[in-house]
């Protein structure tokens, strides 16, 4: 994956505090945490122990490019491929405005658009959640429908 840096500063996304907080609650699972910022999605950038993402982690991802496999971002860290991932799901589903995505292995390598079309495949239109060998995806219009699920 080609990656674009348009900006090499934080974001100022009001609700980062609160990612890093809904982060934490995954206690030792190991994941990246992400939100709708109007147009942008808002990432914590690479798979780390949850309780390890901090507000100098998140980037912000302004486009991704399909066909060119090309991910432009603003931020400090370059971002994994699992966030281009992310991008095409919350970009398809537009009553998802939050997303936790958890993986076995903070090393995880993928094809984004291979398996964003195996999640959005396997969710049907009011689904919430996606699971499989590698990974758990828990999607959610607001902050509270992902808090759910870290209080399982």
């Amino acid at each position: 994956m080609r990656l674009v840096k348009l900006l090499d500063k934080r974001s100022k996304f009001p609700l980062i505090p609160e990612l890093v907080a809904l982060a934490h609650s995954f206690k030792d699972r190991v994941g990246i945490v992400n939100a709708r910022y109007g147009k942008r999605m808002v990432s914590s950038a690479v798979p780390l122990n949850m309780e390890e993402i901090n507000e100098e982690l998140f980037v912000e991802i302004v486009d991704y490019d399909i066909p060119n496999n090309t991910l432009l971002y603003i931020g400090k860290m370059e971002p994994h491929e699992i966030v281009a991932q992310d991008w095409i799901v919350m970009r398809a589903r537009e009553d998802v405005n939050f997303m936790i995505h958890l993986v076995k292995e903070i090393s995880i390598s993928i094809d984004p658009f291979k398996e964003a079309k195996e999640v959005l495949g396997s969710i049907k239109s009011e689904g919430l959640f996606y699971e499989d060998g590698r990974s758990t995806i828990i999607l959610g219009k607001s902050l509270d429908d992902v808090r759910k699920f870290a209080e399982r």
